[in-house]
């Protein structure tokens, strides 16, 4: 959701959304620290699911290595096929990141979007635990960083 409509390519001058939204990753410590202020917080999959996903996602569905023809001639060259079963997949994920960005950036670890500790944040989420993440924000006393008088704010 994008100013609460759907992300379509081609609205607000994007073809993708990550487009629009630049992020810098790996996410450093530095990163984290300069959020003082905020309540930062992350919500983690399953990580046997995100791979599942990763799979079911750009091999099948967007079907990258079939539908990029640098993908499909790396993949040739290095003896691996363009739709593997998820068994191959899997046992061979290291090979598959190797000449696969898409693949590389939805089968990166977690510390390179969250940062290198997840006791940086203010509150770690597992996907089962949303509706606590709705208690937490709302909870969350944060001071703001430009305020002179340090008043707490919910500032997320």
């Amino acid at each position: 959701m994008l100013h609460g409509k759907p992300f379509e390519r081609g609205d607000f001058g994007a073809r993708h959304i990550h487009e629009l939204y630049k992020v810098k990753i790996p996410v450093t410590r530095e990163d984290i620290e300069a959020l003082d202020g905020y309540w930062t917080f992350t919500v983690l999959r399953d990580p046997a699911k995100r791979l599942l996903s990763a799979y079911s996602k750009r091999v099948l569905y967007h079907r990258d290595m079939q539908e990029n023809s640098r993908a499909y001639l790396r993949a040739a060259l290095r003896g691996l096929s363009t739709s593997p079963s998820v068994d191959v997949f899997l046992r061979k994920l290291a090979r598959y990141r190797d000449f696969s960005h898409s693949i590389r950036s939805h089968t990166d670890p977690v510390s390179t979007f969250v940062g290198p500790e997840l006791s940086l944040l203010d509150a770690v989420y597992r996907t089962d635990q949303l509706p606590h993440l709705a208690v937490g924000a709302d909870r969350a006393e944060c001071r703001d960083p430009a305020s002179s008088d340090g008043r707490p704010e919910n500032r997320i």
